[in-house]
């Protein structure tokens, strides 16, 4: 093969120059990569082919390419402690509407004058615990009497307010009058309400039901619990009575919640957090 054939093939660009090297040297010809001068590639003989020799190497890899996943703030801010860099920082990511709530370590970021692959990465996971799902499930929807009851019995022990015993006698009186015919509703001064009902093998009665009450339970799972205050609202509807609770100013309290955890990382980590997401 002559020159002007060498040139139609393999071209005039740094290309055609290494492989014209490789052909000359009859062996095999490295080249150097910019990643700790390991070679990557080499030219062998027979067909002047170009061959990947990454999968040969038994080295120390050219980064750390790591998306660690914590379940707990501790541990969140301990790998952080443990692999921040110089220009390491954390993004905070909160969509109140869609329910998704981020919080990454970016550490190996970039610096202003400097690219970065920006390949390490630790994640603080959020997970609704089973409490607060449990109440949210239920959360503004008409409740039938007997379930109502069933559910505060169940529950129970996340209420704070009003106290245990009342709690419980509420749930008592719900289920001796599953049977009632309820007449009426009166609101009292101390903030109850008093529902009047008649039962056809007893006489007449009432009934007094708290109309707020307060849980203390977390919103997600591994992070303090929370007071969450409700309202409690009583329907009359051809004699039956329905219940529907509202858990109030959710929203404002995950905003306070995520105000609180920037500033709790900030100090833990030394490392800003932004309010956005990378």
């Amino acid at each position: 093969m002559n020159d002007n054939s060498d040139n139609n093939i393999l071209g005039n660009g740094n290309v055609g120059e290494i492989l014209r090297a490789g052909r000359a040297l009859g062996g095999q010809y490295e080249i150097k990569t910019p990643y700790n001068g390991v070679p990557q590639y080499a030219i062998v003989p027979s067909g002047y082919e170009l061959k990947d020799l990454s999968v040969l190497k038994d080295e120390t890899p050219d980064r750390i390419a790591a998306f660690v996943q914590m379940m707990d703030m501790d541990s969140f801010c301990e790998y952080i402690n443990n692999y921040k860099e110089k220009h390491s920082l954390i993004f905070m990511y909160v969509d109140f509407a869609g329910g998704l709530f981020e919080v990454k370590g970016y550490l190996d970021y970039h610096a202003p004058d400097s690219p970065s692959f920006v390949t390490h990465i630790c994640a603080l996971m959020f997970r609704y615990s089973t409490e607060f799902l449990e109440w949210s499930q239920k959360n503004k929807k008409s409740i039938s009497q007997s379930d109502f009851a069933y559910f505060l019995e169940e529950n129970a022990l996340d209420i704070i307010s009003p106290p245990g015993a009342e709690v419980l006698e509420a749930v008592r009186n719900l289920m001796l009058t599953q049977s009632a015919a309820f007449r009426s509703s009166i609101n009292l001064d101390n903030g109850d309400v008093r529902l009047e009902y008649s039962q056809e093998t007893k006489n007449a009665g009432s009934i007094e039901m708290p109309t707020k009450m307060t849980v203390q339970i977390p919103i997600f799972d591994n992070f303090e619990p929370v007071e969450i205050e409700m309202r409690l609202r009583y329907r009359l509807a051809n004699a039956v009575l329905q219940i529907e609770y509202n858990m109030l100013h959710v929203e404002k309290m995950l905003k306070d919640f995520f105000v609180r955890l920037a500033t709790e990382i900030m100090d833990a980590t030394d490392l800003p957090v932004y309010q956005g997401k990378y």
